[in-house]
């Protein structure tokens, strides 16, 4: 039987439609699918395409979500402005059919010195957590997962919960995250991992994001002109009956 060969573009649309679990565990005996499955611009392509979390139902769009951030190598722009990337990454799960009317909480990882004195004053008037680690990149990360798995065993019903991190490759390979990322799923619960790229533009312009998730300050009210069709006028008041004039 003589084997077709597809256009390599139209191969990489198929298989961006394929879950990124199912794309680790595929096995091709076409080489030249393999050598794509390989490619790191393919992976790092696919992250992009793929949903952030499943398909959102009735059940999933109102319930609580969680972000952890895991900030140990994300260097942070000059003009980061905390209130707005919290807004960005509402609007990239919003985008996705979840919408956070429930409880929407944001942890921020890394080392003590990943964040100024101002900034976490910022984080701390929007409403992130901060939690400061101490030790190697490996045991922060490894502290990070300890508690993200500690923190779903505490939460009485299923949420959502996205982990950002710079390091999402060793986060995949590490011997607990998976597993327990399936019993979670197993439960009901929604498990993410992305790059932050994916949801938040370091160097987007802070006041076109103002602009976008505010109200404008130049909005007017606009008043009706009744010049042209004035309102009518209530009625003239009944006339009084005539009263007999007294007798001299």
């Amino acid at each position: 039987m003589e084997c077709i060969s597809l256009p390599e573009e139209l191969v990489e649309q198929i298989l961006y439609r394929v879950p990124i679990k199912s794309v680790a565990r595929w096995r091709s005996t076409s080489k030249q699918w393999n050598a794509l499955l390989k490619s790191k611009r393919f992976l790092k392509t696919h992250a992009t395409y793929a949903p952030l979390f499943p398909e959102a139902t009735t059940r999933s769009t109102l319930r609580p979500t969680y972000v952890l951030w895991d900030m140990s190598d994300y260097s942070v722009p000059e003009n980061f402005d905390p209130c707005l990337v919290m807004h960005q990454i509402e609007s990239s799960i919003e985008k996705e059919g979840y919408e956070i009317d429930g409880d929407f909480t944001i942890w921020v990882y890394g080392a003590e010195d990943t964040w100024s004195s101002e900034l976490q004053n910022q984080f701390g008037e929007v409403g992130i957590e901060v939690h400061p680690y101490k030790g190697v990149k490996r045991t922060r990360l490894n502290m990070l997962i300890g508690e993200f798995i500690a923190m779903l065993y505490a939460m009485d019903e299923p949420s959502n919960v996205l982990m950002l991190s710079d390091n999402t490759e060793y986060i995949e390979q590490h011997p607990k995250f998976p597993k327990f990322r399936n019993a979670l799923e197993e439960k009901g619960f929604a498990v993410a991992l992305a790059h932050p790229d994916r949801l938040i533009n370091r160097d987007a312009d802070p006041s076109a994001l103002m602009a976008a998730y505010l109200p404008s300050r130049d909005s007017t009210i606009a008043f009706q002109d009744v010049s042209a069709s004035p309102l009518p006028l209530p009625p003239p008041p009944l006339p009084l009956p005539a009263l007999p004039l007294p007798c001299n």
